[in-house]
């Protein structure tokens, strides 16, 4: 088993809340790991992503709890267990890991892992156990009464219905063979009550054996319906109903883990937004459609000053309305503008007069991933001021050059660097 050092007695505990995600492939190198990983264990993500998920283990984990979780989720079964783990500097902290198969058409392609903060308790519990796996003083392999327990737990339902029809039709065959051999009344009557008793009892521990797992399902699916997914769902049942449970837990692991990268998702557009929202730039965004999804002040701000001009050519032009509408508004032919954006592979800048004004477009499209076109960023420039100053002195060069020297910049209508 891998040791890593250095250690330290610096415990670094898991914020309420707070939940680590990574996936593997089947060999247990990583392929994922969410920001809280990151943060927690001191690894940025260069030297975690692509290593062995070994990199974080604990001198003080016993190889017996990885073999149990190994050996678990290789028969296509969720593990959940209290883990220490190291940090890249040596400190540790402790977690719940919820460790599921992640299937693909049908097969396994890898691990997912779901990490959540530990009670004290737990964690007490955790280091009695593993401290006497150590010395070799207990072990994780069921004893051979709880493995005989189990194997009568974990019969089919349909074995045990199958069991108690044969019963059945033993007591029945039974009873009526002893009334054709006129035993008394009263014997007979003892048997039947005694077989009555025997067959409601069968019936009632089959029921409870049906039932107690089935309201489990329901009230964890409650709570997955009411947005609550990280109360993990526990089964030591590998009959048709644990596997159920066992299916049931592997989907919250992954909703759990689909959740948290919504959530971080979330988290960073906001903070990109807020920052454009702030940014001197006018900066517009439109779907694949073309629709406008997002506008900051300073583009609203640049359309508000000069909404009467684009009306001239643009009678039905509302600045207010920008937001949801399509980018066709800007263009006469908007058929051509359509064709060119969506073919649009790389930073495009033109400019355009509409209304009088001199605006320039600089269009960039926006991939994901898989190279698919999510939509066009647009930054916006007003170039008026600009352009009537090139034009104004391009105007008084050119008299120059003809012998006149009275032409003048005025200083009216300008501002900023123009006035200066």
């Amino acid at each position: 088993m891998k040791i890593n050092q250095p250690v330290t007695d610096n415990e670094i505990h898991i914020k309420e809340g707070q939940f680590i995600v990574s996936t593997t492939n089947l060999k247990g190198c990583i392929s994922y790991v969410n920001r809280d990983f990151i943060e927690i264990s001191g690894f940025n993500k260069q030297e975690l992503v692509g290593n062995n998920h070994n990199v974080i283990r604990h001198p003080d984990m016993p190889p017996a709890a990885f073999e149990d979780l190994w050996n678990t989720v290789k028969a296509d079964k969720p593990w959940t267990g209290i883990v220490k783990n190291r940090c890249k500097n040596g400190d540790f902290y402790w977690v719940v890991a919820n460790v599921t198969p992640v299937r693909e058409g049908g097969r396994t392609t890898g691990y997912m892992s779901v990490r959540t903060r530990p009670t004290r308790e737990q964690i007490q519990n955790a280091e009695a156990l593993y401290a006497s796996l150590r010395e070799d003083k207990t072990t994780l392999k069921p004893s051979f009464g709880n493995r005989l327990m189990k194997r009568f737990r974990d019969y089919n339902v349909q074995a045990y219905l199958k069991m108690l029809l044969v019963l059945n039709v033993v007591v029945i065959t039974g009873i009526s063979t002893l009334a054709y051999q006129d035993v008394s009344p009263t014997m007979l009557a003892f048997i039947i009550a005694g077989a009555t008793v025997f067959m409601a009892i069968a019936v009632s521990l089959l029921n409870r054996h049906i039932k107690t797992p089935i309201d489990y399902a329901i009230e964890a699916l409650h709570q997955i319906a009411d947005g609550d997914y990280f109360n993990w769902v526990e089964t030591t049942r590998d009959d048709e109903f644990g596997r159920l449970l066992q299916n049931l837990k592997s989907t919250q692991i992954r909703l759990a883990c689909d959740v948290n990268e919504t959530r971080q998702i979330a988290t960073e557009t906001g903070r990109i937004k807020q920052a454009l929202d702030n940014v001197n730039a006018n900066v517009m965004i439109a779907d694949r459609d073309f629709n406008i999804i997002y506008t900051n002040d300073a583009v609203i701000n640049m359309m508000h000053n000069a909404q009467e001009d684009l009306r001239k050519d643009l009678p039905d032009f509302d600045t207010d309305k920008l937001l949801g509408s399509n980018i066709d508004i800007f263009h006469k032919n908007p058929t051509h503008q359509r064709h060119f954006l969506t073919a649009l592979e790389e930073s495009y800048t033109s400019n355009i007069q509409v209304g009088g004004r001199h605006l320039r477009i600089t269009a960039n499209p926006i991939f994901d991933h898989d190279g698919e076109r999510l939509g066009t960023v647009v930054e916006w420039a007003d170039r008026s001021q600009e352009v009537s100053v090139e034009e104004e002195i391009q105007t008084i060069v050119d008299s120059a050059l003809a012998g006149d020297l009275s032409q003048r910049i005025e200083l009216d209508g300008k501002a900023g660097f123009f006035e200066k």
